[in-house]
C-alpha cells in the first residue's frame, strides 16, 4: 500500500532542517512519500552546483556574524536562494514511479489559489503573483532525483525581508568566472495579505487531500532534538567547509596583476605565490599583491 507521510518540522535551525530532510530522503522506502513544511531562521541556499562566492554576498554573510546568517549548499540543483522566518518551504519526495516534478508545483500553486492569490506557475517549476499588469517571483523550485526517489523542495514568500534578501543576494562579482551553474534572477515579492499560517496550513491540506487519493497519509512533527543518532552524520556533512565550499566547481579569479586558478574552493595557482594552496575568500584576493 502506498504511504504518504506529511511532516511538520518545528526547528528553525536550518542546519537541522536540511540534514532532516536528506535523512529522510535516504531512508525513503518503496512505495512511500513526503512531505515537509519547515521554515528557516535567515540563511542563503545555493544549489548544489553553484559557486558561492559568485552567487551570495559572502563579505556580508560574515559581517552578519555566519552562526547567525550561514550559507548551505543543498543536495539540489537549482539557483540560490534567502530563507527567513516569512519564508514558508515545502518538500515533496517520493519512490519512483510515483514521483512527479509537477505535481508539488500544481498542488501549491492550487493551495494559494483557494486563499485568493492571483498566482500561475511557469514551465520551469516556478509560481509567479499577478499584480499591477506584472509578475512576480513569489515560489521557486530545485529537484534532487536518484534511480529510486526523486524530490522537489521549493519556498514561499509570505512575508519576508526583501530587503536582506538582496543584500545577502547581492554578488556576481565581475572578477569571478565561473563553471557552475549560475541563477537565473527574477523579480520577487510577498504574498500580500495572508498570513504564513494560514499558507502553511492550506498547504498541508491540499497535499493531504491529493495524497488521500493515492494511499494511506499519516501526520508526524519533528522537533530539533528528535532523531539525534540519525541526523549525526547528515550534519557533519551539511556544516562542514568541504560540502558548503569545497563542492564548488573549477573556476577563476582575474583582477589586474592578480589571477588565481580554484579548485575545490582551495586556490592550485596563482600569479600571487604566497596564497596558493589556501580556501579562496574575497578578503583574501583583496590582499595579495
Amino acid at each position: 500500500m502506498f504511504t504518504t507521510t506529511l511532516w511538520r518540522l518545528t526547528s528553525h535551525d536550518p542546519l537541522h532542517n536540511l540534514a532532516f530532510e536528506r535523512y529522510l530522503f535516504d531512508s525513503l522506502g518503496q512505495k512511500e512519500a513526503a512531505v515537509l513544511m519547515w521554515r528557516n531562521s535567515p540563511a542563503v541556499m545555493i544549489g548544489r552546483a553553484q559557486n558561492p562566492w559568485y552567487e551570495a554576498n559572502t563579505e556580508f554573510l560574515h559581517s552578519h556574524h555566519i552562526p547567525l546568517f550561514p550559507l548551505f549548499r543543498r543536495i539540489s540543483g537549482g539557483g540560490t536562494v534567502y530563507h527567513d522566518l516569512g519564508n514558508l518551504n515545502f518538500t515533496f519526495m517520493a519512490s519512483k514511479p510515483y514521483f512527479s516534478r509537477d505535481l508539488p508545483i500544481t498542488i501549491v500553486r492550487d493551495a494559494l489559489q483557494s486563499l485568493g492569490c492571483d498566482v500561475y506557475a511557469d514551465p520551469r517549476r516556478s509560481i509567479f503573483l499577478q499584480s499591477n499588469g506584472s509578475a512576480f517571483k513569489i515560489t521557486g523550485s530545485a529537484i534532487r532525483e536518484t534511480l529510486t526517489h526523486g524530490l522537489l523542495h521549493g519556498t514561499i514568500l509570505v512575508d519576508a525581508d526583501l530587503a536582506m534578501l538582496h543584500e545577502a543576494l547581492r554578488a556576481h562579482d565581475p572578477h569571478v568566472h565561473v563553471n557552475g551553474i549560475p541563477s537565473v534572477p527574477s523579480p520577487v515579492t510577498n504574498l500580500p495579505n495572508v498570513a504564513i499560517d494560514a499558507v502553511q496550513t492550506t498547504v498541508h491540506e491540499h497535499f493531504a487531500a491529493h495524497m488521500k487519493r493515492e494511499g494511506v497519509v499519516m501526520y508526524r512533527t519533528a522537533h530539533a532534538d528528535d532523531y539525534a543518532y540519525q541526523l549525526r552524520p547528515h550534519l557533519d556533512t551539511q556544516r562542514s567547509w568541504e560540502w558548503n565550499y569545497g563542492r564548488t566547481p573549477h573556476f577563476s579569479y582575474r583582477n589586474g596583476a592578480i589571477s588565481a586558478d580554484i579548485r575545490h574552493g582551495i586556490i592550485t595557482d596563482s600569479s600571487a605565490t604566497s596564497i596558493v594552496g589556501k580556501r579562496y575568500s574575497p578578503r583574501l584576493m583583496a590582499g595579495p599583491s
